[in-house]
């Protein structure tokens, strides 16, 4: 038990949600304008990489 609530530290807490086929189809649409956007980074995520946040504070 130890070692699992250990490892589940290194998790971040996350959330599924039910989208209805409606929103998601926006949702989609969305997605694929910004990508097609130039950008010098694309990320879609909640959490940044480390990386990336050591970037932001130099």
């Amino acid at each position: 038990m130890e070692e699992f609530l250990r490892c589940k530290e290194s998790f971040h807490p996350f959330t599924i949600y039910y989208i209805l086929m409606a929103q998601n189809i926006m949702t989609d649409k969305l997605t694929r304008d910004i990508k097609k956007k130039p950008s010098a980074i694309n990320y879609f995520d909640s959490i940044p990489p480390k990386w990336l946040l050591d970037q932001k504070s130099t």
